[in-house]
């Protein structure tokens, strides 16, 4: 499957997975239940696969882990 992307839409997507990033290890240690605490490392694993490999086909200059907007949130 291919999706094309413009470098604003892989921006806002590259924003999304590291506020994502940034808030996971938080849900990960207030998990009580040790299932839905496993599914969760899973997914950040996932999450930051994904993010690395957006984030390299990011210019240079706009290769930031987040953008002034997401910081506002």
């Amino acid at each position: 499957m291919n999706i094309h992307l413009d470098e604003k839409e892989l921006e806002i997507i590259v924003d999304l997975l590291a506020r994502e990033l940034k808030e996971l290890p938080t849900e990960i240690r207030h998990t009580s239940t040790r299932e839905y605490r496993e599914m969760l490392k899973e997914r950040e694993e996932g999450l930051e696969k994904l993010f690395a490999r957006l984030r390299s086909v990011l210019p240079e200059d706009s290769g930031r882990e987040t953008s002034e907007w997401a910081t506002m949130m």
